[in-house]
């Protein structure tokens, strides 16, 4: 939820009218961490199976710039294209990569009330298209966080 993104964000560091400011930015998103990672964690998804630096940089490049034109987010009956994507490069350092996925909701809606289905057409390791589904009623149990400061 965009109140937990705040709270990462805000850990009392943020003036005031700054936190309001970044609030009203963050309403009407939904935001998710997509991450990938080999069941063993022995190496980064990436580098498994890999036998050139070249076949690597093919990897990396797409995540980078073109994973993002392979994300959907269905909110009810709505198809939604990613308004913000980040792919994590942690140089090898974990043995997970992640992908930072922002949707903007459709007009009127501050923050998810109806089932999402975020999906993934997985092009790099061909296991189809991934899903994740998220019910009405997980939505509306999450709880609202308060921020002291707003």
């Amino acid at each position: 939820p965009s109140e937990y993104i705040l709270l990462s964000e805000y850990k009392g560091s943020m003036a005031d009218s700054g936190l309001k400011k970044r609030k009203k930015e963050l309403e009407g998103t939904v935001w998710f961490n997509i991450s990938i990672k080999r069941q063993d964690q022995s190496v980064t998804a990436l580098r498994h199976g890999v036998f050139s630096l070249e076949e690597y940089n093919v990897r990396l490049d797409y995540y980078l710039n073109k994973a993002v034109d392979d994300i959907r987010l269905t909110y009810g009956t709505d198809t939604l294209k990613p308004a913000s994507y980040v792919f994590e490069n942690n140089y090898n350092l974990s043995p997970h990569e992640t992908m930072v996925v922002g949707f903007i909701l459709p007009e009127g809606e501050d923050r998810p009330k109806k089932r999402m289905k975020l999906s993934l057409v997985d092009k790099v390791f061909k296991n189809g298209i991934i899903n994740a589904e998220f019910s009405e009623k997980i939505l509306n149990d999450i709880p609202a966080l308060k921020i002291d400061a707003i």
